[in-house]
């Protein structure tokens, strides 16, 4: 009886030591799954976090590109226009087609030409040079416009234009030494300004361009006034 007794022991002991190790090995099985799983859950949010950070850099590439595109674009009007206006100086009313060709594919492209004006200003205030540039803050109407003002270099009065402003931006008109100039404008492609268009004139002048007498406002710049002052057209 006792033998008995002692080999069940022992197959119950063996019993348990095999289920411990089969409890064991399915729990080191389930934990190596468990890393695996975690180890792909990882891999695939670091990839998508990879891919994340590639189209945002994709994207700042190409807003970095625009603003360089359009910088560029600008700077080239700049120079299109320096060149037109520094053709200007000292030139004659029979040049002004030349002025015009060299605007072509510049940020202002003015449609008419220069000319000399015979009468000068009635106020003129002497000042150095100061560069003028006209601004169309009207959303969705691109201006034409005529400055009339006198010339720093070649010290007599002329009328400029026309000069074509797009919506949002800014043209170069040239440089003046006085502190009053006239500026008209009108709104391209529509009808004229007796008919209803929107018109910016004033009863300064008349001064004739391209044939037609044009009234003008007038604009006094501040003493304050450095290089350059800017006009902005409002609507």
């Amino acid at each position: 009886m006792a033998v008995a007794q002692t080999y069940r022991v022992t197959v119950v002991r063996n019993q348990d030591s095999t289920l411990a190790a089969q409890f064991q090995a399915g729990a080191t099985n389930t934990q190596g799954q468990l890393n695996q799983q975690v180890a792909q859950t990882t891999q695939a949010q670091q990839a998508q976090q990879n891919q994340q950070n590639q189209q945002n850099q994709q994207n700042q590439q190409l807003v970095q590109n625009t603003q360089n595109n359009q910088q560029a674009q600008q700077q080239q009007a700049s120079i299109v226009q320096q060149q037109a206006l520094g053709g200007w100086y000292g030139a004659s009313a029979l040049q002004g087609t030349d002025w015009r060709s060299a605007y072509a594919n510049g940020a202002a492209a003015p449609a008419g030409s220069l000319s000399v004006a015979g009468a000068p200003a009635p106020a003129p205030a002497p000042a150095g040079s100061i560069l003028l540039k006209l601004r169309n803050k009207c959303a969705g109407a691109p201006l034409d416009a005529l400055v009339h003002l006198r010339d720093a270099k070649a010290g007599d009065w002329r009328t400029a234009g026309f000069i074509t402003v797009a919506p949002g931006f800014t043209a170069d008109v040239g440089r003046t030494n006085n502190r009053i100039v006239y500026v008209y404008g009108q709104q391209r492609g529509g009808r004229a300004c007796e008919a209803g268009s929107r018109c910016w004139q004033g009863k300064a002048g008349p001064w004739p361009f391209n044939g037609k007498d044009y009234g003008f406002q007038e604009v006094r710049m501040p003493p304050s006034t450095g290089s350059s002052y800017v006009y902005t057209f409002q609507c």
